[in-house]
């Protein structure tokens, strides 16, 4: 009898703790946010999962992902090749079309573009939130090495890729050449991953423990986050020092510091003089690696340059336009430089443009484009850096006007 109640406490005890762990997990599946959305990946860190679909609830929008697990207009299985032409787009969240519907994004805006012109053309979006070139080197060779193949490939790179490749540069096991090859921490391991792929709650908890910790939330997570970023005194203090802003020095920084820079480091001079060339330097590295990975495959490579809001403030007159509509954004970044306007980011499209005369990699510069439309701050989301889809548009039009006199389309 003894026994008898010891294995049904058992049981309903295992029960309960199931039935709880069930609840609990559903409950982080609702408020962990798009991030479930993410796979643990020990190659390209964070892609969609395939054939996934979510309603943002912050927005109403939304997200399908086809096969490759890239952001599409809907749940399909993307051909090995495509009759016609293809367009492999990559990036960061410009480019996959955050806060936009994918038939808003720039590539379904190319697409369109381009189909009707008469060409038989398929654009994918490779897009994904915070991927820089080293991870996109990572997407295009899994592309590649599963028997997928394109035309073209754009790189859209992005000012806050200088912090994302050297930030991934220290995630990444790299090979003799520098090369990206699979992630060095242990939550990449096989067990580990399937865990965190498969229950919301792991992820909670481990986020919650990090916190606990006191570590350092990536620059990417804390500039993304809803919060504006205010710094104490000393954290100004900091970047006010004129001396040139080591990488070493850099590398010290507390995150929302370097949060702040993150598209703010053009009007920073230190920074400019500083760990910028390190980070420059590192970004090219791995934009070269796409193009001789593209030209492996048969695929013409293009770079495409656009801007943030705080890189296209040249004109004085604009600052009060700017800051009521961009005004978490442009506090931010008088904490960096004040209210005086910039030079137009030449500290980042100028190395750029050089390196793709160096390397004969086409490159196409938006911020002239941007600038001379009658109303350009109307193109990006109100209160976001990111275009809207008038902003996608007027890239679409250009990269497809690029394309169409240089390209083989």
């Amino acid at each position: 009898m003894r026994r008898k109640e010891v294995l049904l406490r058992s049981l309903l005890l295992g029960t309960s703790l199931t039935l709880g762990l069930a609840a609990a997990e559903l409950v982080a599946r609702r408020t962990y946010g798009p991030g479930f959305l993410s796979l643990v990946d020990p190659y390209e860190h964070h892609p969609y999962r395939p054939f996934a679909h979510y309603r943002d609830v912050r927005n109403g929008i939304e997200i399908s992902t086809n096969s490759l697990g890239w952001k599409d207009v809907e749940q399909r299985v993307v051909a090995q090749r495509f009759a016609g032409r293809r367009i492999v787009v990559l990036g960061d969240s410009f480019a996959e079309g955050l806060g936009l519907p994918a038939g808003d994004a720039i590539p379904a805006r190319l697409e369109a573009l381009l189909r009707r012109r008469g060409l038989a053309v398929e654009v994918l979006n490779g897009g994904r939130v915070s991927y820089s070139p080293l991870v996109e080197y990572q997407r295009l060779r899994r592309f590649f090495a599963a028997g997928y193949r394109t035309d073209v490939v754009v790189v859209m790179p992005d000012l806050s890729d200088l912090q994302d490749d050297l930030s991934y540069a220290q995630e990444y096991v790299l090979a003799a050449d520098g090369s990206p090859t699979v992630l060095r921490s242990g939550a990449y391991s096989p067990f580990v991953r399937w865990i965190y792929n498969h229950f919301a709650l792991a992820r909670a908890v481990r986020r919650l423990h990090l916190r606990l910790r006191g570590e350092a939330i990536a620059p990417g997570e804390t500039a993304h986050g809803a919060r504006e970023i205010v710094l104490t005194a000393e954290e100004k203090a900091a970047l006010a020092d004129p001396a040139p802003l080591t990488l070493e020095r850099y590398a010290t920084l507390p995150g929302p510091v370097r949060a702040v820079l993150r598209s703010n480091w053009i009007d920073h001079a230190p920074s400019r003089e500083g760990w910028a060339g390190a980070g420059l330097g590192r970004m090219e590295a791995n934009l070269e690696r796409i193009a001789r990975l593209a030209a492996a495959h048969g695929a013409q490579t293009w770079v495409v340059l656009y801007p943030y809001p705080q890189g296209l403030y040249m004109d004085r007159h604009l600052y009060r336009r700017l800051v009521e509509r961009f005004p978490r954004w442009f506090r931010e970044r008088a904490a960096v430089a004040g209210h005086a306007p910039g030079d137009g980011a030449r500290a980042w499209r100028e190395p750029l443009l050089r390196w793709g005369r160096l390397h004969n990699v086409p490159v196409l510069d938006l911020w002239p484009v941007f600038l001379q439309q009658s109303d350009w701050p109307g193109l990006f989301q109100a209160g976001d850096v990111h275009f809207n889809a008038a902003g996608c548009r007027l890239v679409a039009y250009h990269l497809a006007e690029a394309l169409g006199t240089t390209t083989k389309l």
